[in-house]
């Protein structure tokens, strides 16, 4: 009497809405089941018995129009199949779809059924294409939405246009061109002339002064951020519960955040879950914009790998698209005299790099922090969040803040007298393959005196007793494990 079923949008997606409390709970059964719930920002419970209310008020206001017969067939979401001029044509019809199930699936599979294999979508962006898409049975069906909301609307239609024509469909072209002074043109009546591009002369050998100019290495660049850069709206500080480090971190942060005149509210995570994390988030943003998200579970002794991701992951379940930044403590190298890297903490900074790639509407970048906390690394902090423009990639130090580059590595010519040589045991993994043979030979003629091949299958490798025998045979002890 107080929920109902509001829609069916797929074979896996079904809506329900009603009363909050009741509605809750069943999405929380079915969450236990291990099904995945959302919850959708409406202003009003459609399609439930809260739309009762209203709905002779609705009947007399749609009592008073006129209707007209479709002049093509529709397909009603209200039943799922093509309505009758009648039934469309009353005002009852349209009383049932304001209060009755949306049967979005039923509506796809008879327009399948009827062998549509092209559908064009008209609406701001396309929502309807991605769940029509898991409706279908068959293959080989397209999904042409005329509007796209990261594209210009002229761009976003001329491509709808074009994917229909080379789908069979035939746009008026006359109409689409009209005004613009185009006109038709005969192609040639012969057949097109062909002419390689590839290069028929062989390529000059690269020196190898030319391959060593291949290679990249990082640099760290010192960045001009101005020091009295300041924050705006509310931003959202999150924090692993039981840090005592993290902690302090946390501390000087949120007071420098809330001096520079951001509204701080600040988010201990208790565990890695990820739907716990989405409802702290939606609670600390209290259904109000989100200027930043700034997360210190990395500055921690804590390895907070699973966390970030977590937190990447519950921003969007929480429908936050506010850049996240993720702080983290030790995990890169300037290349300064004294700095060591924490490889639990970098691999925070491998994680941000794709979140940069896959979410780029709700990424921030990331900042690593020195060992020790001064003002004066808040105060940097604080302006890299507020003016780092394109910078995503930032390290903070007491002796400034630096950007991340790729450069050209430099070779270093290594004289005769610098030359590697080996002492001792060699572990070689891989070593009974055709390059680990290579480099087992190389060390032992570089003075190894007992090399370890390990491999997939040991002796039973393909070569590999005889390879033993080999180098056993220049002196040194080897193992093939």
């Amino acid at each position: 009497e107080r929920v109902s079923i509001a829609a069916l949008n797929g074979p896996t997606s079904v809506v329900i809405a009603g009363d909050e409390d009741v509605a809750l709970e069943i999405a929380a059964g079915f969450e236990a089941q291990g099904r995945k719930t959302k919850r959708l920002t409406v202003s009003h419970a459609f399609h439930s018995p809260r739309m009762d209310g209203m709905l002779e008020a609705f009947r007399e206001v749609a009592q008073g129009l006129t209707y007209e017969a479709p002049q093509i067939p529709v397909v009603s979401n209200l039943t799922g199949t093509v309505v009758s001029a009648e039934e469309i044509a009353t005002a009852d019809f349209w009383v049932r779809h304001v209060r009755e199930a949306v049967r979005f699936l039923d509506g796809v599979r008879t327009l399948e059924a009827q062998g549509v294999t092209t559908y064009v979508e008209l609406g701001p962006d396309g929502v309807l294409s991605a769940m029509a898409q898991e409706c279908v049975t068959g293959r080989g069906a397209a999904f042409v939405p005329v509007l796209r909301k990261d594209r210009p609307d002229a761009e976003a239609l001329t491509t709808a246009i074009a994917r229909a024509q080379v789908r069979g469909v035939a746009p008026d072209w006359a109409a689409f061109f009209a005004g613009t002074g185009a006109r038709r043109v005969d192609l040639p009546t012969y057949a097109f002339q062909h002419r390689r591009y590839w290069p028929e002369e062989p390529v000059a050998s690269l020196a190898a002064a030319g391959v060593d100019g291949w290679r990249y290495q990082v640099a760290w660049k010192p960045l001009s951020l101005g020091s009295a850069a300041r924050l705006s709206g509310v931003w959202l500080v999150v924090t692993p519960a039981g840090e005592a480090t993290a902690h302090a971190w946390a501390d000087g942060v949120v007071g420098t955040l809330t001096g520079r005149g951001a509204e701080v509210r600040r988010l201990d995570l208790a565990a890695e879950d990820r739907a716990g994390i989405a409802e702290g988030l939606r609670t600390a943003a209290d259904a109000g914009a989100v200027a930043g998200v700034l997360s210190l579970l990395a500055v921690g002794d804590a390895d907070a790998l699973l966390s970030t991701a977590a937190l990447v992951q519950a921003m969007g379940d929480a429908a936050i698209d506010a850049p996240l930044w993720c702080a983290t403590r030790g995990a890169v190298s300037t290349g300064r005299q004294g700095e060591l890297v924490d490889p639990v903490r970098a691999r925070v900074w491998g994680l941000g790099r794709v979140a940069a790639l896959e979410l780029p509407d709700r990424w921030g970048g990331l900042v690593d922090l020195p060992e020790t906390m001064t003002d004066r690394v808040l105060s940097r902090l604080v302006a890299a969040l507020a003016g780092a423009g394109d910078e995503d990639q930032i390290a903070v130090r007491a002796s400034g803040v630096f950007g991340r580059r790729l450069a050209r590595a430099t070779a270093r010519r290594v004289a005769e007298s610098e030359s590697w040589s080996a002492r001792g045991t060699v572990l070689v993994t891989g070593g009974t393959g055709a390059l680990g043979a290579q480099v087992a030979r190389w060390l032992v003629a570089k003075g190894a005196e007992h090399v370890v091949l390990t491999s997939r299958r040991g002796l039973d490798a393909p070569g590999a007793a005889e390879l033993r025998d080999e180098l056993a045979a220049s002196g040194a002890r080897v193992t093939v494990a």
